[in-house]
C-alpha cells in the first residue's frame, strides 16, 4: 500500500469516526463534509499538503457553522441561560486552544508526514463536534418551543 493511500485511509477513518456524536447526527450528511470529501477525492489533493489544506478549509467552515449556531442559540435564550452558554463557550475555546497545542506537540514528535494529516483531522473533528453540539442545542430549543 502506497503512502498516499495509507494517509487517505487514515484520514477517512478519522473523519468517519464521529467522535462521540449521537447516531442521528453522525448519520446526517452535512454540506461541509460533502465538500471535504470532494476536496479529498481530488487528484491534486492526494498529497500531505493537499489533505491538510482540505482539512483546514473544512475546519474553517465548521468554525463558521459553530459561530452561526452560537449566535442563533444566544438570541433565543433567557439571560441566565445565555450567560451559562457564554461561559461554556469561553471554556470550550480554552480547551480547544490547549488541545490544539498539545496535539501539535505530540504529532510533531512522530515520524512521518501522515501524522500532520492526522493532527489536522483531529483538530477539524474537535471544531465539528462543538458546531454540531451547538446546532443540536438550537434544534432542541426550537422543538421545545413548537
Amino acid at each position: 500500500m502506497s503512502c498516499k493511500y495509507f494517509i487517505s485511509f487514515i484520514f477517512v477513518l478519522i473523519i468517519t469516526n464521529g467522535y462521540g456524536q449521537n447516531k442521528e447526527q453522525s448519520s446526517k450528511k452535512f454540506p461541509v463534509d460533502i465538500r471535504l470529501n470532494s476536496c479529498m477525492d481530488s487528484t491534486e489533493n492526494q498529497t500531505t499538503l493537499g489533505m491538510i489544506d482540505c482539512a483546514n478549509r473544512a475546519m474553517e467552515s465548521w468554525d463558521a457553522e459553530m459561530n452561526k449556531y452560537y449566535r442563533l442559540l444566544l438570541s433565543k435564550l433567557s439571560e441566565n441561560t445565555k450567560v451559562k452558554i457564554q461561559i461554556s463557550q469561553r471554556k470550550w475555546l480554552e480547551y480547544r486552544d490547549a488541545e490544539f497545542e498539545a496535539q501539535g506537540n505530540l504529532y510533531s514528535e512522530m515520524e512521518g508526514t501522515m501524522w500532520q494529516v492526522v493532527s489536522a483531522n483531529r483538530q477539524l473533528q474537535i471544531v465539528k463536534d462543538r458546531a454540531i453540539e451547538l446546532m443540536s442545542y438550537y434544534e432542541d430549543l426550537n422543538l421545545s418551543n413548537n
